[in-house]
């Protein structure tokens, strides 16, 4: 989508998604990283949601932010490394983002499983 959009559509919207630690193990997820960072898709904005946990067992870098940080980077990505729980930094994230050229985005998003409490889930209590 965000190649689309960049060099067919010619087109101003960004493309976000969400990627999971433990689906990040998995090889494909990497080329289309590769891919995002060859072709330079400032359009794309890739959140990952660190949360240390797979389905089975702790990820292999859990909590590492700095491995996943130097590894985006490596791939030609403007990393920003966040408290996931903070609605508002990851806002911020975000618009940082949009004044990014040349390069794609990675927000590695620093959470813990059914953390209750947090800043997100009162926003959303109040958004409903």
């Amino acid at each position: 989508m965000a190649y689309t959009g960049k060099h067919f559509d010619k087109a101003s919207y960004r493309v976000y998604c969400v990627i999971g630690d433990g689906e990040s193990a998995e090889g494909s997820i990497w080329e289309a990283l590769s891919f995002a960072g060859y072709y330079k898709l400032d359009n794309l904005v890739a959140i990952f949601d660190i949360n240390r946990l797979g389905q089975s067992e702790p990820t292999a870098f859990q909590h590492h932010m700095e491995i996943y940080k130097q590894r985006l980077e490596s791939f030609g990505f403007n990393t920003y490394v966040v408290d996931g729980h903070d609605v508002d930094v990851l806002c911020k994230a975000f618009r940082d983002a949009e004044a990014v050229k040349g390069k794609p985005t990675a927000v590695l998003a620093k959470t813990y499983k059914g953390k209750v409490g947090s800043t997100f889930f009162r926003w959303l209590l109040q958004a409903g």
